[in-house]
């Protein structure tokens, strides 16, 4: 029974675990973040302008060279950057959650084998329970 009672812990934890990570990922607003730097791109697509706009860049971060002339490389690597950031935060994150309900789970395994002790009292466990009560 305590091993069903941490595997319904588990499966609560897993399923917070993991709809955590696609609402971090996907409905948060990384994605619009990330669509910062293309909008000029696609503007000059949608409405040119007599002149180009300028380019726009997630991160103000000085590389050592001309970042207009290496801008998709600088791109890239915004984008990766913030990815490996996120999935950082959300590694942690649901190893936290892992780790709560975890001890919840056993928790519950010690508060389930504690009411059987206490309330469930037959002859055998009596007497098994007398034997290390008065053993020394």
């Amino acid at each position: 029974m305590e091993v069903q009672i941490m595997h319904e812990y588990a499966v609560i934890g897993r399923k917070m675990a993991i709809s955590y990570a696609v609402a971090v990922m996907i409905y948060s607003l990384m994605s619009l973040y990330m669509l910062i730097p293309v909008t000029p791109q696609l503007l000059d697509l949608l409405m040119p302008l007599n002149k180009s706009r300028p380019y726009k860049y997630l991160f103000d971060v000085d590389y050592g060279f001309d970042r207009e002339v290496y801008y998709y490389p600088v791109l890239l690597h915004s984008y990766l950057t913030t990815v490996l950031t996120m999935s950082v935060m959300i590694i942690t994150d649901t190893s936290y959650m892992s780790l709560a309900q975890h001890a919840c789970s056993l928790f519950a395994a010690i508060g389930y084998c504690i009411y059987i002790i206490y309330f469930q009292k037959t002859p055998e466990s009596t007497f098994f329970f007398s034997q290390i009560l008065y053993r020394k």
